[in-house]
């Protein structure tokens, strides 16, 4: 294989005497995508959230603590199993986004080598 850079050259080397994996392709990140998106899951989420508005939405005047609500029905999905559950984390999730429950809060993707989720 004809190398066309130091740093390909370099990257080359590592995944072959390191045994690491050689880097993905552009299909690879796309199948990798599509095997883990599921679009029921959505739909299932686009109903629910149809059907919170219709129900809940309606008082005005609270700001709900949508974070508080994601780790109460993570609780019921560990003690169940029942996967509804996570269909209202990731609603919960998204709105908590859309509409913080506290001050100050950001977004900053970070890689953490201590394990730290990003």
């Amino acid at each position: 294989m004809t190398e066309h850079t130091v740093t390909e050259w370099i990257r080359n080397h590592i995944e072959h005497t390191h045994g690491l994996a050689p880097r993905a392709t552009a299909a690879d990140v796309a199948a990798h995508i599509r095997d883990r998106f599921d679009p029921q899951f959505m739909r299932l989420r686009e109903a629910r959230i149809g059907v919170g508005f219709l129900r809940y939405e309606m008082v005005r005047g609270r700001a709900p603590d949508y974070a508080r609500r994601a780790r109460a029905v993570l609780d019921h999905y560990d003690a169940t199993g029942n996967r509804e559950f996570l269909v209202d984390l990731a609603n919960f999730a998204e709105l908590e986004w859309v509409t913080p429950s506290r001050e100050g809060t950001y977004f900053e993707a970070i890689d953490r080598k201590d394990g730290t989720p990003t």
